[in-house]
């Protein structure tokens, strides 16, 4: 989600998918500087870099010599995809700024399959056409062989303006056509190679947004020196089934300064995704009323999914803490971590609210009652994906 001047705080979502005969490939492949990653004393970790519209990315490469992407990192997300060497003529990969994979350039290379299509996704506005690959990934100093991705062939052109060059999903599981299920397991395999091996990831994202060490993404451990406290675990909520992101919200609770509490809707409960993809919370729009009425929130312009919202910034101490109920444990943001300072153009100082409409709720599961717990929660909370026992950990963050 992309909007002008405030247009900075929500992100663009992106989707998958579909190809044709490949045309003649393109030209263009960026010089620009390199984000970084290492692994030292089995630390495999992903120095991210944050956008200005509130996305988190950092650096793979691919093949053999390695050709360098950036991609957000994106746990809604089960696809790897890079901008293809081979474009359409008609709707062409993003040129100018960006990367493309050449698989004539690579030794480990190991063929091209299927065609792949998605036009929309459930999170993501736009589109990605192209068609499946196999070379070799290469993340944080780990590699893994013949790891399918997709070379896209056509991007939607929102996507041209914007400072990476693809997605890195890591959700290991959606849908039964393709999903590439097998890669954090496969490197951390490499990190670890014994059956005790740590299939996990963490979450690392700076709470000061103004800050150029925009926050990490370590592979395989947890770096306990940006956390503070015990890590408070969460099942997921189809685990052994299926392992994807979603958490349960028993309730919402508003908490006053003068001890009065007030619940959004206590009687149901709310199935969540835990997106690094979204900027902002976003849940139901009759909650999201509720919010706004109680802290006094402003309408400042429209965007895909529903109004920004701001507030006066001088009030930001005196707004109510939001408590999530997540399992057994309760996740509290106080105003100042659910309210974003923006300083625009003009140089004005606005104060926008972190929640906002759940996009396309019919789709959603219960009938537009879901929620997707994006970046504005996991600044506040270190969090941790564990695969191997299908949970997901939160402590609160250091602050910088």
């Amino acid at each position: 989600m992309k909007f002008l001047l405030l247009g900075p705080l929500l992100l663009l979502y992106i989707s998958m998918c579909h190809t044709r005969q490949l045309p003649t490939p393109q030209n263009g492949i960026r010089t620009m500087g390199e984000l970084k990653s290492y692994h030292t004393q089995n630390k495999h970790i992903i120095h991210l870099k944050r956008s200005a519209n509130l996305a988190y990315y950092g650096a793979i490469s691919i093949g053999t010599p390695p050709q360098p992407f950036q991609v957000v990192f994106d746990t809604r997300s089960s696809w790897l995809w890079v901008p293809s060497a081979f474009c359409n003529i008609s709707e062409p990969c993003p040129k100018q700024g960006h990367h493309h994979y050449d698989h004539r350039n690579s030794k480990t290379y190991l063929g091209s399959s299927e065609s792949f299509s998605h036009n929309k996704l459930a999170h993501i506005e736009g589109w990605v056409n192209g068609f499946t690959s196999n070379d070799t990934v290469s993340v944080a100093g780990l590699n893994v062989a013949n790891q399918e991705f997709i070379e896209a062939t056509d991007v939607t052109r929102e996507f041209e303006a914007k400072p990476f060059d693809g997605v890195f999903g890591l959700q290991p599981y959606w849908g039964p056509k393709f999903n590439q299920s097998n890669i954090i397991s496969q490197l951390c395999n490499a990190a670890t190679p014994h059956p005790n091996g740590d299939i996990k990831f963490s979450f690392y994202l700076n709470s000061n947004i103004s800050d150029t060490n925009a926050g990490e993404l370590m592979l395989c451990g947890i770096d306990k020196t940006k956390f503070r406290g015990e890590l408070k675990y969460v099942n997921t909520s189809q685990f052994p089934t299926a392992i994807i992101w979603e958490l349960q919200i028993k309730t919402i609770t508003m908490n006053f300064e003068n001890g009065r509490n007030a619940v959004l809707d206590p009687s149901i409960q709310h199935g969540a995704l835990i997106d690094t993809s979204k900027p902002f919370i976003l849940g139901p729009k009759r909650y999201m009323r509720e919010i706004y009425k109680v802290i006094n929130a402003n309408s400042s312009s429209k965007g895909r999914n529903g109004e920004i919202k701001t507030v006066d910034c001088g009030n930001i101490d005196k707004l109510p803490n939001v408590t999530f109920t997540l399992g057994d444990h309760n996740f509290t943001l106080t105003g100042n971590d659910y309210i974003i300072k923006s300083k625009q153009q003009n140089h004005e100082m606005i104060c926008i609210v972190g929640f906002g409409d759940a996009p396309n709720p019919n789709q959603n599961k219960e009938k537009g009652k879901f929620w997707f717990i994006g970046n504005v929660f996991l600044r506040k909370f270190y969090s941790v994906f564990d695969l191997k026992k299908g949970r997901i950990g939160f402590a609160e963050s250091i602050k910088n």
